[in-house]
């Protein structure tokens, strides 16, 4: 099981999950030789959306949020006016869909692969448009 998985986390720079330290509020023992997380009575440790999150591969620092939020969709090599345009066409289909309009014989067939899977539903549409907004 990935961070990502288990987590939903990610760095938002360069999208890894593996090393992500969280500066987290923890109770130690204090000991001649230093503290001891594990001999405290309260062994939590707390963090939440605000806490400052790191990424150790890329130095990408910013908050847990942030990191969250990192599920979005990138659309690698597209600028921002190519990516626009994705989300045009992804809410012209949404609108269709949603007023029960077929799409047009050439727009179907690579929506739904010629049948060959399941094409997404105006929900759907709606969750992978606010995704790849980020």
């Amino acid at each position: 099981m990935s961070v990502k998985s288990q987590w939903n986390m990610a760095c938002p720079k360069c999208r890894r999950d593996d090393c992500i330290d969280i500066v987290a509020s923890v109770t130690v023992r204090l000991a001649e030789d230093g503290t001891d997380t594990d001999a405290s009575s309260d062994q939590s440790h707390e963090w939440g959306d605000t806490s400052v999150a790191g990424c150790k591969a890329c130095g990408h620092i910013g908050t847990v949020r942030e990191f969250r939020s990192a599920d979005a969709v990138s659309l690698p090599g597209l600028d921002g006016r190519e990516t626009a345009a994705v989300l045009a066409g992804l809410r012209l289909v949404q609108r269709e869909l949603s007023r029960g309009e077929f799409l047009p014989q050439g727009v179907h067939s690579i929506f739904d692969e010629d049948g060959a899977i399941e094409p997404l539903d105006a929900d759907e549409i709606d969750d992978l448009c606010e995704r790849i907004n980020g």
